[in-house]
């Protein structure tokens, strides 16, 4: 599980990149958080081990939500802070929205 985690951050940052170019900051961001989760998988384990749960994949949704969260706090959004905070909770509402209509294979938002 430590290079099934590591594989699956290495295929999501890229995918989640803004330019379709290729870049060499994802790419180390790629092989930090790579290993990154790693350290969480052993850091999980020992916390979870009293309680005979495996970690499994949760180092990967934390590795690739943290890059993915401090994305949208430093990334660039134009207009006022008013306009930034109601496109962030739009985008995040139907973010939201459609990660739950995508496990329940809706084809649209509606």
């Amino acid at each position: 599980l430590f290079g099934y985690n590591s594989i699956l951050v290495g295929l999501a940052l890229p995918t989640f990149q803004s330019s379709p170019t290729w870049d060499y900051k994802i790419s180390i961001a790629t092989i930090f958080f790579s290993a990154f989760s790693s350290i969480i998988f052993v850091c999980l384990g020992k916390l979870l081990g009293p309680y005979k749960t495996p970690p499994l994949t949760l180092p990967f949704n934390i590795a690739t939500l943290m890059i993915l969260a401090s994305r949208v706090v430093v990334g660039p959004l134009s207009g006022s802070p008013s306009a930034q905070a109601d496109k962030l909770f739009v985008s995040f509402l139907i973010g939201t929205l459609r990660g739950v209509g995508q496990v329940f294979l809706a084809s649209n938002l509606y």
